[in-house]
């Protein structure tokens, strides 16, 4: 195959993926209506008007200034990532917690497994025992 049939055929390839990457665009470029065919509501009315924002539920609406409207993003992001900080530090405590527990089973298990070699060696006497008192019933 010729270097110019190759370069044509790549050529081919890259404006087809170039037209479909494009016609993703076009068709994702939606309202509310894609939104909300995903299962979620961002279209959020101001209680004490008309005004609507297309921000998620939990993005707070205030009047600042004279002026009503989301918070800023910078105060939204720092709300989440508090929301987030908190769920962080509630499962390091339960992992604490687990720990401890997994640390007190271990120990359980070591003492368990100390006495092992005892319990054994008490079985193996009793099982001799037995036989011994089977074998003078026999005789």
């Amino acid at each position: 195959m010729s270097p110019w049939r190759q370069i044509k055929k790549g050529f081919g390839i890259f404006v087809l993926l170039l037209t479909a990457f494009g016609l993703s665009l076009i068709g994702s470029h939606g309202t509310s209506k894609t939104v909300q065919a995903q299962g979620v509501d961002q279209r959020k009315r101001f209680e004490g008007g008309n005004l609507k924002f297309n921000v998620p539920d939990d993005w707070p609406i205030e009047e600042r200034g004279g002026t009503v409207g989301p918070i800023p993003v910078e105060e939204y992001l720092a709300l989440k990532f508090s929301k987030i900080e908190a769920r962080f530090k509630t499962i390091d405590a339960s992992l604490a917690e687990y720990s401890a527990r997994m640390a007190d089973f271990d120990s359980r298990l070591k003492a368990i497994e100390d006495r092992l070699p005892d319990i054994e060696q008490r079985l193996t006497d009793l099982e001799d025992w037995l036989k011994r008192g089977q074998a003078r019933r026999l005789n």
